[in-house]
């Protein structure tokens, strides 16, 4: 089953910046690339985002990221052309 981003601010397989809050615990901040977009729990948009240093896997709200680089995501620049 292949999971499409349609209203996510991320893509799979875009290299995000995770920043872990409070209730994260120890999860380090870093890199990270996403593996699925998740669906809206009520709350928010949530990832299954994968560490580049370390390959541990968690699943974080999109508030908590930002994207590595100054490339936009792949579907924001699909729309520019």
């Amino acid at each position: 089953m292949r999971l499409i981003c349609h209203e996510h601010k991320f893509a799979r397989g875009q290299t995000v910046l995770f920043s872990p809050g409070a209730m994260d615990g120890d999860a380090p901040r870093g890199s990270y690339v996403v593996l699925l977009c998740l669906p809206d729990d009520g709350i928010g948009f949530q990832y299954s985002i994968k560490s580049t240093a370390d390959a541990h896997e968690r699943v974080v709200r999109e508030h908590r990221l930002k994207p590595a680089g100054s490339r936009p995501p792949p579907q924001l620049a699909a729309r520019a052309l």
